[in-house]
């Protein structure tokens, strides 16, 4: 059996896994941790990291290294911020500095695809053959088909929650605009319109993490969970009309740190699941750090 360390350094939050297992082993994971660091933090409108969201974020992957846990190998992996960043190279020589490793930058079809082999590692989904992942991260959305327990398509989209939020909510502290949901929607529409599929869907990512939490705490997280539209659209319908700290108080499983983004995520998750023409999105805890993991462990 062997082991290794993914950390995923996204756009809101900095995420750690330490798995192990083999060319005929499951992988299973050992350990997980997440630093909420929001990268994208003072970002500028061409995408520009400012240098204190960089040295949060350099902190934090510094703090992430330090588990305890003895491991093969260990990968830094990056996407949206960093990939689109004019900057990124003086954030990746901060982490080399700071870390003395290398961050492999994904592009948007690698991030997909990684994304895609880890939820396809829940045991809940062994029987799927066929459906379309949402990946929602802070950056972007990745969505991929899988037809046979294949990718058949992949794709990267604009759409993720921290960037929509920057776009749409001139502060997002205060009660989400009237018109939030019908601008998102139309935004995603344009987006996805053309890629999106009406068939089974699995969601994957934060926003996901959090709604679940919020809607069927009852459920844990020990296997994927159906969540339904109508669920998510009164969450929304719930949360949009309060103030971040409104928010936090009324909603003890919202994080601080989500809890401004969240509108927009949820606007998001609701238009696309009406795309594919979806009552239900599945929700699984595997992901892009999954994939990263079992693709190193299998090789």
């Amino acid at each position: 059996m062997k082991r290794v360390r993914v950390i995923d350094i996204g756009s809101n939050t900095i995420k750690s896994l330490v798995a192990e297992g083999g060319t005929t082993a499951e992988t299973s994971a050992l350990f997980q941790d997440a630093k909420e660091t929001r990268l994208s933090c003072g970002m500028s409108a061409d995408g520009t990291l400012v240098e204190a969201a960089m040295n949060a974020a350099t902190a934090a992957v510094s703090q992430l290294l330090n588990d305890g846990f003895p491991v093969d190998e260990t990968l830094l992996i990056a996407t949206s911020a960093v990939r689109e960043a004019p900057n990124r190279a003086v954030f990746l020589k901060k982490i080399f500095d700071a870390c003395a490793l290398k961050v492999h930058t994904l592009s948007g079809e690698e991030e997909a695809a990684l994304s895609a082999r880890g939820v396809c590692t829940d045991p809940a989904l062994k029987s799927q053959q066929n459906f379309q992942l949402l990946d929602m991260g802070g950056g972007s959305l990745e969505i991929v088909k899988i037809k046979a327990k294949k990718i058949s398509a992949a794709a990267s989209f604009s759409l993720g929650a921290v960037r929509l939020t920057r776009q749409f909510l001139p502060d997002p502290q205060t009660p989400a605009p009237e018109n939030l949901p019908k601008t998102i929607a139309q935004e995603t529409r344009d987006r996805l319109k053309d890629f999106l599929e009406p068939s089974q869907l699995v969601g994957t990512g934060g926003a996901f993490t959090v709604a679940r939490a919020i809607l069927a705490p009852q459920a844990g997280f020990e296997t994927a969970h159906e969540l339904q539209i109508n669920q998510i659209q009164s969450l929304y319908e719930k949360i949009a009309p309060l103030s971040v700290p409104e928010r936090c108080a009324h909603f003890p499983a919202l994080p601080p740190s989500r809890a401004d983004i969240m509108p927009a995520a949820l606007c998001v998750i609701i238009e696309a699941m009406r795309l594919a023409k979806q009552k239900a999105i599945l929700h699984t805890l595997r992901n892009l750090r999954w994939g990263t993991a079992d693709q190193w462990l299998k090789a």
